[in-house]
């Protein structure tokens, strides 16, 4: 009999939010007057008066006043708002239970009838609608979905975690029932000489919610193989193989995994014949930590071969790595046109670029989404080696290696761009500036300034915004390469999504591939610690990016290593990897863990410059289908005429930008802090980004 074991579980097994689509008009729903009777004013004479305000509501003028207010519809909410955990076998369908209500302004609720009500979903593979128009998990395939209700013009949304039960699972591959049963007839011992596992690395953390690894191992003499995943809840993976690599598949990963990330072990076993009772050589298991995280967003990079900026999107289980532009090409400029020194703003919304460049060339800047017609097309004499977004996407912050410069690049304005200020002017003939970096609370800029390029030595520089101007002040050192002997040269800072922390590269010297590693430091340049686990100095890393959220209770980090990948990608090309980092670092010690290869990259390219970014959005006046689909600071509205839901502008302050001390005002899963500068902005709630 089968010992079952659960699949893809989440802390939040149901999660349902409130999404109102309005008319066009940005001012929500034409108010409907239900069919129910107002309270009777006249009852509330018996209510007894608490102090002066009681005393003001219960007022004859006030209940007169409130009487008249009609009780109108403000939107639609997804039932039930309760916790949720839905567990079924494989292959067997459920009904999910859920409907839709009319929320009126009174607190009242009326059941929408259900075949009145629309459903969409994000992934029809979990979840459908049976022929009663009921929502049903399909059992075919566990995970997270979201689900739309749509009536009148409204709409509701719930994200669901479904989850599978399966039975352990016994694989064999290229062996025989009877190989199998002399394989465990043999004697199982840990031996130094047993098959060497060489990837996933012991140490490493590893999203849940990312396609499964590939584990690989060198064969050696060995013919045969026993690989052991044991994970969550005792759920325990025996592979047979004579091959040297094996993929999960994303059931038996997410079983592993576990309800919301845990310790995989992992162990190996190998015999070079399958003499009864033989000698089976075995290696000591090792935990693999999988973190309750799925990488949200989208990282875009510099595949160099193609000269192609290459987006690859998030999906968990199957990511998608595609140019973002058709004509981009580096290796036949007669078919195209090179864009490469990208970054992206934070919200995901625009991509910045130089063209037809290695150095300094001019400025471009497109919709990450939409990339054609261009923002700010070839041409556009905007001189540029690298640059950062503002929080708010319409400010530029932008380096050539002798001048660091201010722009306003809104899209619309006449001649594409404006300059604003000049920041910083290098003066010394072998001086070079470079990589600067804008905080995620909009009150800083950092910057890599080195006086003598050749000495292989540079700064980090650190200059705060002026609230009331906009502009940038006076520099001060933040960090002093000269800390860090043999790799004195520091540049590429990227900032931490809450601004507290910040992550260089150091190196012996500025261009080339020498050894080096990445340095963390907080914000306030007091501490360091070089993050060993995660970069160790026999390779090359560098261009380092933190992801926008914090998952699992781990920073994530994307940057560019030279370190094979198994036997899949041996060399030294260089690659996307991803370090785990620990939320609460203490830099004390080093809070990086062993990264892993990021699944979705041709595994035969170069790829440098990887950017990490909200998921790609639908901005201003483009096509959606929920609110989840537009950037920051907007939501999906219906135009009624047309049948179409466009994105459009809240009106919520958006991260980064001033907020006087007023979290109201904050988009949906920010509130108002205090800056690096003082002053206060828009930035992640501290328990929205876990």
């Amino acid at each position: 009999m089968f010992r079952f074991s659960i699949l893809c579980f989440a802390v939040c097994l149901f999660a349902c939010s409130d999404g109102l689509v309005g008319e066009g008009d940005g001012d929500g729903v034409t108010p409907v007057t239900p069919d129910v009777a107002l309270s009777d004013a006249s009852n509330w004479d018996d209510v007894e008066p608490l102090g002066e305000v009681a005393e003001t509501i219960s007022s004859p003028d006030v209940v007169e006043e409130v009487a008249q207010q009609p009780n109108v519809v403000t939107g639609l909410t997804v039932t039930p708002q309760s916790t949720l955990a839905i567990q079924l076998e494989q292959g067997v369908s459920q009904e999910l239970g859920l409907g839709a209500a009319l929320v009126y302004s009174d607190g009242s609720e009326i059941a929408v009838p259900g075949e009145e009500i629309i459903w969409t979903f994000s992934d029809s593979t979990i979840a459908t609608v049976n022929e009663a128009n009921v929502p049903v998990a399909t059992g075919s395939s566990a995970g997270q979905v979201l689900i739309v209700a749509i009536h009148a013009g409204l709409h509701a949304q719930c994200s669901v975690t479904v989850q599978l039960l399966i039975p352990d699972p016994v694989l064999v591959d290229s062996m025989s029932p009877n190989d199998v049963a002399l394989f465990d007839s043999g004697v199982f011992a840990d031996d130094p000489e047993a098959p060497e596992l060489v990837y996933p690395l012991s140490g490493s953390v590893i999203p849940r919610g990312v396609k499964p690894p590939v584990f690989q191992w060198q064969s050696g003499p060995f013919q045969y193989f026993k690989l052991v995943l044991t994970g969550a809840q005792g759920f325990k993976l025996n592979l047979y193989t004579t091959a040297s690599t094996f993929e999960p598949t994303v059931d038996h990963w997410a079983a592993l995994a576990g309800p919301a990330g845990s310790a995989v072990t992992v162990s190996l076993s190998g015999a070079v014949t399958l003499e009864e009772g033989g000698p089976r050589l075995e290696t000591a298991g090792f935990p693999l930590e999988i973190a309750n995280a799925d990488l949200s967003g989208s990282v875009y990079y510099w595949e160099v071969q193609t000269g192609s900026i290459v987006r690859l999107d998030s999906n968990p289980y199957a990511p998608s790595a595609e140019p973002v532009f058709e004509d981009n090409s580096g290796l036949d400029k007669a078919a195209g046109v090179c864009r490469g020194c990208h970054t992206l703003s934070k919200d995901g919304s625009r991509l910045a670029y130089v063209f037809e460049s290695k150095g300094s060339g001019d400025l471009g800047v497109s919709w990450a989404q939409n990339p054609k017609p261009e923002i700010l097309p070839a041409g556009s004499g905007a001189l540029a080696s690298t640059a950062s977004f503002g929080p708010d996407a319409t400010r530029l912050a932008i380096a050539t290696e002798t001048r660091l410069w201010l722009a306003d690049v809104t899209p619309g304005i006449e001649g594409g761009y404006e300059e604003l200020q000049e920041i910083f002017v290098v003066n010394s003939p072998a001086g070079r500036l470079m990589t600067p970096a804008w905080s995620p609370d909009g009150s800083a800029l950092i910057y890599s300034y080195s006086s003598s390029f050749l000495d292989g030595e540079s700064d980090l520089i650190l200059r705060f915004q002026d609230e009331e101007t906009g502009l940038f002040g006076a520099p001060q050192q933040l960090l002093d390469g000269a800390d860090f002997p043999g790799r004195s040269y520091l540049a590429y800072p990227t900032w931490s999504p809450d601004s507290k922390y910040l992550v260089t590269k150091a190196t012996s010297q500025a261009m080339g591939s020498a050894p080096h590693t990445l340095v963390m430091l907080d914000a306030a340049g007091d501490m360091t610690a070089e993050l060993l686990n995660g970069s160790p100095p026999e390779f090359a890393h560098g261009q380092p990016s933190f992801s926008p959220f914090v998952e699992g209770g781990f920073y994530w980090l994307v940057f560019y290593s030279n370190r094979p990948y198994g036997m899949i990608k041996e060399g030294t090309a260089k690659q996307l990897w991803v370090m785990a980092i620990d939320q609460n670092a203490e830099l004390g010690s080093d809070p990086s863990h062993a990264p892993f290869w990021l699944p979705g990259q041709d595994v035969e390219a170069v790829n440098l410059s990887g950017y990490w970014a909200q998921p790609v959005c639908a901005h201003e006046g483009e096509i959606c289908l929920t609110d989840e689909d537009c950037c920051i600071s907007h939501a999906c509205f219906l135009e009624p005429e047309l049948g179409v839901a466009f994105c459009e502008d809240t009106g919520c302050t958006v991260p980064g930008q001033y907020c006087d001390a007023k979290s109201e005002n904050c988009c949906e899963g920010y509130s108002c802090q205090q800056s690096l500068a003082g002053g206060f902005s828009c930035q992640p709630d501290a328990g929205a980004s876990d």
